[in-house]
């Protein structure tokens, strides 16, 4: 998640809330525009057009309008649902035997029933304008079939258009008596549109702008027409070129790579097998790419990408194809996310980096004292004390250690990209060698040098509490380049504060024989604590020369 650097989301309740209102009707009769919000039946319908086309809405439906305890809410498809609470505004309560029907599917991009009348059985069609249209060979107006023109295909082509712009989203609906030509989808009626808009989400805006900070592309792919999915794109901050299932389905994949590169962030009338090749296409190209699906037939898609997301409301084979279930939907939960997988790298690298600056710290000391044949700074079971209690609890502190205040504001990492990265590891012997350079004047200073001197127990009491005191520090330090705030982790300052009060413990009891360690006085500790502000200086200026000569390239 912490690497991801190209989100591929749905539209339809991810960036916009999933709660469809019908606000344009359109038949040839003329237009009508709908009041009211949410799937509450109550509003006003301001026009004239057929009430054929409300009844087509209800009758080719499978949703339940419900009310619980004054809200009205929807069972089954939200634009279903809009549907039903059109018609309710338009005072058509219909209900009709259901004798077949043919499900709506992400190819045909159509749904078709049957239903059984007073004289005929009827079959009525919903769905995407091209397919519908495509399947009508008449229109209905003025009460009665006329012949479905070139004008009027124009025009309601023009009519669809229009409200594309406005960010609707436009379904299409056609009857006919089926005695004429049986259960079959062609020589329909086309009756009208009804034009519906589902609101972007309040919180997706800041999302966007966001994700662009954090250096994350945001690509959506939606089964609405291109108008559509601009106007909403323009209005929540997702611009680029626009590209049609149509037009993908012609293009090669270095074409498709090729517009991928031109910034193309949209893509319309997409259908699933289309999602995978999104998904192969920016993966060639290097991106580590995060993918919304909720349908049986997204599961490749969800499967191919790094980052597989399933909506909450999908199918369960979604669900199982992902890698994580977003349970309200929300594009916002998946920015979350990241930030999240971010701040648990970080968080991880700290503890890392916290370990291995002590550990090579020690390393150091040793070494160096048996190059040069001096007496061991420290002995084992000093040694076993500071790794046993020193380090273990600062880094288990870390795990609940809050997100820097730039975690999104800075690029996504590579995957390719080690724990530890060039920065990271000269930080770390920086760390290290300061720490050891300033263990071993303290024990020369104090006089461990020497293979026959008689305050080699009081050296190394010097060199093991500056370890100690080295280490609390370094919990302080290594959080200076992740901008975390320096009072924000009550544990880490608790853990720091439990390793200086079990030193003092092991320094000032009986305890300190068995360590073959020598209580300190007021000088000796006024000389660990020059010794801690020389350290803490020292990694200060660093940080502050690295920090400008990064300034000074950018």
């Amino acid at each position: 998640l912490g690497s991801c650097d190209v989100i591929c989301t749905d539209k339809t309740g991810t960036l916009t809330e999933n709660q469809m209102t019908v606000r344009y009707a359109w038949t040839a009769d003329g237009e009508a525009s709908l009041s009211g919000t949410g799937y509450e039946p109550r509003g006003e319908v301001s026009g004239t057009v057929s009430p054929l086309l409300f009844r087509c809405g209800l009758l080719c439906n499978n949703a339940n309008l419900l009310e619980e305890e004054g809200t009205w809410k929807i069972s089954g498809d939200p634009t279903e649902g809009a549907l039903l609470t059109s018609a309710a505004k338009a005072g058509i309560d219909a209900t009709a035997e259901r004798l077949d029907e043919i499900p709506f599917d992400s190819e045909r991009k159509m749904m078709t029933v049957l239903v059984a009348e007073e004289k005929d059985s009827v079959l009525y069609s919903k769905g995407a304008l091209d397919t519908v249209l495509g399947a009508c060979s008449s229109v209905w107006s003025g009460g009665r079939e006329i012949d479905l023109s070139t004008e009027i295909r124009d025009q309601i082509f023009r009519q669809n258009a229009l409200y594309s712009t406005k960010a609707l989203r436009v379904l299409a609906f056609a009857m006919k008596k089926a005695g004429r030509e049986g259960f079959r989808e062609e020589k329909l009626t086309f009756v009208g549109l009804q034009a519906m808009i589902d609101p972007p989400r309040p919180d997706v805006i800041d999302s966007i702008q966001k994700t662009k900070k954090a250096g994350i592309r945001v690509i959506m792919i939606t089964g609405d027409y291109g108008e559509t999915a601009q106007a909403i794109g323009k209005e929540i901050g997702i611009v680029g070129g626009l590209l049609s299932g149509e037009e993908l389905e012609k293009m090669s994949g270095t074409e498709l790579t090729a517009a991928l590169k031109r910034d193309t962030n949209i893509f319309s009338r997409v259908a699933p097998v289309h999602k995978q090749r999104i998904v192969d296409a920016l993966q060639k190209m290097g991106y580590t790419v995060a993918m919304t699906g909720d349908g049986v037939n997204d599961a490749p898609a969800l499967k191919k990408a790094d980052i597989g997301v399933a909506v909450g409301s999908g199918t369960e084979v979604a669900k199982e194809a992902s890698d994580f279930v977003l349970l309200d939907d929300s594009f916002t939960h998946i920015v979350n996310a990241i930030e999240e997988g971010r701040g648990i790298y970080d968080n991880i690298q700290k503890s890392i980096m916290l370990l291995l600056s002590g550990n090579l710290g020690e390393v150091l000391i040793i070494f160096l004292a048996v190059i040069f044949g001096m007496n061991l700074p420290l002995t084992a079971i000093l040694l076993l004390w500071i790794n046993m209690v020193t380090d273990g609890a600062p880094a288990l502190a870390y795990s609940v250690d809050p997100y820097g205040r730039d975690i999104m504001q800075r690029p996504p990492k590579p995957r390719s990209e080690g724990i530890l990265p060039l920065p990271k590891l000269i930080l770390l012997l920086v760390l290290g060698s300061l720490g050891t350079a300033i263990a071993l004047v303290l024990f020369h200073y104090f006089g461990g040098v020497s293979p026959l001197s008689a305050d080699l127990m009081r050296a190394q009491t010097m060199v093991f509490n500056f370890v100690v005191l080295y280490e609390v520090i370094l919990t302080f330090v290594i959080r200076i380049d992740y901008q975390v705030p320096f009072f924000a982790n009550k544990w880490v300052w608790g853990a720091a504060l439990l390793c200086v009060f079990l030193q003092a413990l092991l320094m000032y009891t009986p305890l300190s024989t068995i360590f073959r360690i020598v209580p300190l006085n007021l000088q000796e500790i006024g000389a660990l604590a020059a010794g801690g502000m020389l350290f803490t200086l020292s990694v200060l200026v660093y940080q502050g020369i690295k920090k400008a000569a990064g300034a000074a390239r950018k």
